[in-house]
């Protein structure tokens, strides 16, 4: 069979152009996360999006059954990988990243307020058992925050069938990072499962609270 310079050309161009879209989203994403940090900066941990690696660790063998609340979704790198048949709640405190999520999945529902303050609504929705998939950055949240969440994320430890978060390298041994370990590991009875993701920027680790 012979290839022609012309069909290679052709197909090199379209491969291009199926390609712009996705750069756009990404730079779009990078954009919004730049904003998000210069107006919350201690709810951002990062200046960039999750990786696709880590947001597949992130939803890599969840429970075949029970709803899903994902707990500061960002730009959606995570809630892209949910399968769309599972139910799902969204809760973001920045306005910033929740005007981009409702503008990008219209067909998901999401909040726009702090967990601990969504508590009620988060419980109604587990209903008798669910995953609670978790971006928020604990090592730069502030003390008063951070426990506010833990208490929020208490209450609903009965309704909890996996809890599942991510730390960066560079944050590990940092105070907030490890009290936030302790922490989680009380509610949830066990240390975590970890799983490390090296293609990502910064590097992570996703911690994984098995609750039943």
């Amino acid at each position: 069979m012979t290839i022609s310079r012309d069909s290679l050309t052709t197909e090199a161009a379209a491969g291009r152009r199926a390609g712009r879209p996705r750069k756009s989203r990404h730079l779009r994403e990078h954009l919004v996360f730049l904003k998000a940090a210069a107006t919350a900066p201690g709810q951002t941990g990062s200046l960039i999006p999750s990786s696709p690696a880590l947001a597949r660790a992130m939803v890599a063998d969840l429970p075949p059954t029970g709803r899903i609340v994902e707990i500061g979704p960002g730009t959606g790198s995570v809630t892209r990988l949910i399968p769309h048949h599972r139910d799902y709640l969204g809760i973001e405190a920045s306005e910033t990243f929740g005007s981009y999520l409702r503008g990008h999945f219209p067909q998901r529902r999401f909040m726009v307020r702090r967990v601990e303050d969504a508590v009620a609504e988060a419980a109604d929705f587990l209903g008798e058992g669910g995953t609670i998939l978790c971006g928020l950055p604990f090592s730069t949240i502030p003390e008063p925050a951070r426990l506010a969440i833990f208490g929020a994320l208490a209450e609903l430890e009965s309704r909890t069938i996996l809890f599942r978060t991510f730390q960066y390298y560079q944050s590990w041994w940092m105070s907030g990072s490890r009290r936030a370990r302790r922490q989680l590991s009380r509610i949830y009875g066990h240390c975590p499962c970890r799983r490390a993701v090296v293609a990502n920027f910064p590097p992570a680790v996703v911690l994984s609270w098995a609750c039943r």
